[in-house]
């Protein structure tokens, strides 16, 4: 049997997972053995946003490997947010 996961993400929030050269990717895909593909936005399919597909054959292993995705996107947007902050900081905005 085999199992699949959509995560969406945002901008330029999915370089995060895919790492230099795809080196980020490449390894959660042998760490957790899974395929993980980064797909385009498909509206037609209800994704209106890119997202990474996650299949594999044990179902732990997908979810965890959702799991550590998330967890790498939500960095990006931590970081992102942090930076956007120093700006405003910066320019003398509240």
């Amino acid at each position: 049997m085999s199992y699949t996961q959509a995560i969406p993400y945002t901008g330029s929030h999915g370089a995060i997972v895919v790492g230099k050269k795809g080196v980020a990717i490449r390894g959660l895909q042998q760490e957790f053995d899974c395929k993980i593909t980064s797909k385009k936005a498909e509206p037609d399919q209800g994704r209106p946003v890119p997202f990474f597909l996650i299949e594999g054959s044990d179902v732990l292993q997908v979810s965890l490997a959702a799991i550590r995705i998330l967890t790498l996107i939500n960095t990006s947007l931590s970081r992102s947010e942090k930076h956007l902050r120093e700006e405003i900081n910066k320019s003398g905005g509240d």
